[in-house]
């Protein structure tokens, strides 16, 4: 059984969109048009957790964050230390 995936806003605190399997494509699409419209948001996304961990934790399990640079390009968030730095995105 694939693992849903998900999208979360930060700002509004909800569901930006699902997915039922991992697609690179369509999850990358949805995270750039996201931002373009909401350009001060952080994207999570996020997937189910494994059955085997549900003993273990809850929630979901975190992939990574997405949001704009100062040029207004969607870019994903790297975190090293107590510095974040931004990698923009492949389009």
């Amino acid at each position: 059984m694939a693992q849903k995936h998900l999208l979360w806003s930060w700002n509004s605190d909800t569901a930006i969109q699902w997915f039922d399997k991992f697609d690179k494509n369509e999850i990358k699409t949805a995270i750039i048009e996201h931002l373009k419209n909401n350009p001060t948001d952080t994207v999570e996304h996020c997937k189910d957790p494994r059955k085997t961990d549900l003993r273990k934790f809850v929630g979901y399990d975190i992939l990574n964050f997405y949001q704009l640079n100062a040029k207004g390009e969607p870019c994903l968030v790297i975190t090293r230390g107590n510095k974040e730095y931004l990698r923009k995105l492949k389009i």
